[in-house]
């Protein structure tokens, strides 16, 4: 009998019982993705939702007694500009969850309440990304958006 192949992912993944794997574990469920010190949930970008319910919603997912949130713009715009958008996309797809998409709106962090804030990505050519924010000087619960659970781990 072969030996059967391990699928190696580009991105180390944390499942549920607490394992780290850089390696596809069937057998577990998958918790969320590892993106430096950050790790993202991957039951999310679905859904669109109102910030409110978003951050609600967010604020429901736990590591280590922190509560997630939406992500900072810093943290969005460096997974795009750095290029692990390409390496989380595909851990993501490996998983059978739901990848980030080029042009969809996705909910960060408001830095300002009376602002609320999305940001986009588009590609540029295969292994490069544009960053594009944008800001939304009206009710947050007026706009429906997409977004993921973030939580830091380090």
């Amino acid at each position: 009998m072969g030996k059967i192949e391990q699928v190696k992912l580009p991105l180390k993944v944390k499942y549920k019982g607490g394992k780290v794997s850089e390696f596809l574990l069937p057998e577990k469920e998958p918790l969320g993705v590892i993106v430096g010190d950050f790790m993202v949930f991957v039951n999310g970008g679905t859904e669109k939702m109102c910030l409110s319910r978003a951050k609600a919603y967010c604020a429901s997912f736990k590591f280590k007694n922190r509560k997630a949130n939406l992500g900072t713009i810093s943290f969005w715009s460096g997974l795009v500009k750095g290029g692990d958008v390409f390496k989380f996309n595909e851990t993501m797809r490996l998983l059978g969850k739901r990848p980030l998409i080029p042009g969809e709106e996705y909910w960060w962090e408001p830095e300002r309440k009376d602002i609320c804030s999305c940001w986009s990505f588009y590609t540029v050519f295969k292994g490069s990304s544009a960053f594009i924010d944008r800001y939304y000087a009206a009710e947050g619960d007026m706009l429906f958006v997409k977004f993921y659970p973030v939580v830091r781990v380090a």
